[in-house]
């Protein structure tokens, strides 16, 4: 063999070997590479489940200065807890010593819970529902506009006027008008809230 072809051999044996390198590199570089983007994608996917379980927390935390203020402020009515009737009927007598009304006489039905509501839309408190009557004898018919004004200002206790009815009394030339002259009738809903855990009501 001939110089020249010595040279010739050796240098094709190390281009081969030169390109057996190279594979070799390329091959570990790509598969170095695979699973450098899996761990990537890992991490990714890790970093945004917590975003947003931080997210989540900043959000209810939120919620929670956004509404214990108001929560606490409904605690201090007549909306939370106990139904507070003897304070309701004690309302009516006192708009009555300030307006003179003849007569107001506010009867109470025992207090019920809403159960259609407690599936879905309260689960985790009692609606109840305590059902009046308020009877009235008047003289004015716009007594009664003073009497629901009144009851506004006086009651912070989340109620609803169902319906009204307004009769005339008869009277003789012998009955004394300042009894009133008008009967008037209504049908009115105390609502209050309580936690499940606490309410005894069945």
């Amino acid at each position: 063999m001939t110089n020249t072809q010595k040279k010739r051999s050796i240098a094709i044996t190390t281009l081969l070997i030169s390109l057996l390198i190279a594979t070799i590199a390329v091959s570990l570089s790509y598969f170095y590479l695979q699973d450098t983007t899996q761990s990537l994608q890992k991490t990714h996917s890790i970093y945004n489940r917590e975003k947003s379980h931080y997210q989540q927390a900043i959000h209810l935390y939120v919620l929670w200065l956004t509404y214990r203020s108001r929560f606490k402020a409904l605690q201090n009515t007549a909306v939370w807890g106990s139904e507070q009737r003897l304070q309701w009927f004690n309302i009516f007598k006192n708009i009555q010593k300030i307006l003179k009304i003849p007569s107001i006489q506010p009867l109470f039905l025992p207090q019920e819970t809403l159960t259609q509501y407690q599936q879905h839309t309260f689960k985790f408190i009692h609606l109840l529902r305590s059902k009046m009557t308020l009877t009235m004898n008047i003289i004015h018919e716009e007594d009664i506009f003073h009497v629901f004004t009144l009851l506004k200002e006086s009651s912070t206790a989340l109620y609803f006027i169902k319906n009204c009815l307004l009769k005339k009394l008869p009277h003789t030339q012998f009955d004394n008008i300042d009894q009133g002259n008008l009967t008037f009738t209504c049908e009115l809903h105390w609502f209050t809230l309580q936690d499940r855990n606490v309410s005894t009501l069945k």
